[in-house]
C-alpha cells in the first residue's frame, strides 16, 4: 500500500482521514490511461472503514479530492463501480457524476463475476485547449 501511495502522489492526490489516531478512510486519484491523450482525466476512488460510515466523511474527502484535481488542471474524473451497488451509484450521482457505460461481467472478485459501471464527472467543461497539468501541487 505504501508503494501505491508513493507512486500515485507523484502526479495525483491521495487523501487520508484519521480520527483519534485511527485511519478512518481515504480517497485518491490515479491515471485513467497511460497514453498522453488521456492525461487530463483521472480515475477516482474513496474508501471509508465500516466504523466511520454515514458520518459525512466520504463527502468531505471527495470534495477535497475533486477540488485538488481541478486545481491541478484535470478536466474529468472517472469512477468505476462494481454493480450492483446502489449506495455507491447514489453517492457518485449526488456529486454530479453521470453514467457513461457498463461492461458486463468483466470483474471477478469475492468468488463471483460483476458488471462494472463507469461514471464521469466534468471538473472543467470548457472547450479550451488543455493546459499543461500542475503535478504534485501539495509539494510545490
Amino acid at each position: 500500500m505504501r508503494r501505491r501511495i508513493d507512486t500515485t502522489q507523484a502526479t495525483h492526490p491521495w487523501l487520508v482521514a484519521e480520527r483519534k489516531g485511527v485511519i478512518s478512510g481515504y480517497a485518491y486519484a490515479t491515471s485513467f490511461r497511460s497514453r498522453p491523450a488521456y492525461q487530463w482525466t483521472a480515475e477516482v476512488s474513496v474508501y471509508i472503514h465500516a466504523n466511520f460510515r454515514r458520518q459525512g466523511l466520504a463527502q468531505r474527502l471527495y470534495r477535497e479530492l475533486l477540488d485538488g484535481l481541478r486545481a491541478q488542471g484535470f478536466r474529468h474524473a472517472i469512477a468505476v463501480i462494481a454493480l450492483p451497488n446502489p449506495t455507491s451509484v447514489a453517492f457518485h450521482e449526488q456529486f454530479g457524476f453521470v453514467p457513461v457505460g457498463i461492461f458486463p461481467g468483466i470483474c471477478y472478485k469475492l468468488e463471483r463475476w460483476y458488471d462494472i459501471g463507469w461514471w464521469r464527472f466534468a471538473l472543467d467543461s470548457s472547450a479550451a485547449p488543455p493546459q499543461p497539468l500542475k503535478r504534485n501541487i501539495a509539494n510545490s
